[in-house]
């Protein structure tokens, strides 16, 4: 079980799976919007936060990098 919260609205969600969470990430973001630059200076999108946070998770790691990008909590 997964809880996403949205650290501006305070809405919070509760998921079943990790593709469900994905999924709902994909609804509530604009994909190909700016998130940050790395340490190279190269730029990346809100989809590819979205993509490391999930590989994050399925590895058992916590993305906290990109919670902070994207301005989230998941537990």
């Amino acid at each position: 079980m997964w809880t996403l919260t949205d650290n501006i609205t305070t809405d919070v969600y509760t998921f079943s799976d990790k593709y469900d969470l994905e999924d709902k990430l994909y609804e509530l973001f604009d994909l190909y919007a700016y998130a940050y630059d790395d340490a190279d200076g190269n730029g990346h999108t809100i989809k590819e936060v979205i993509d490391s946070l999930v590989d994050k998770l399925n590895r058992g790691e916590y993305p906290g990098v990109e919670e902070a990008a994207l301005n989230i909590t998941i537990k």
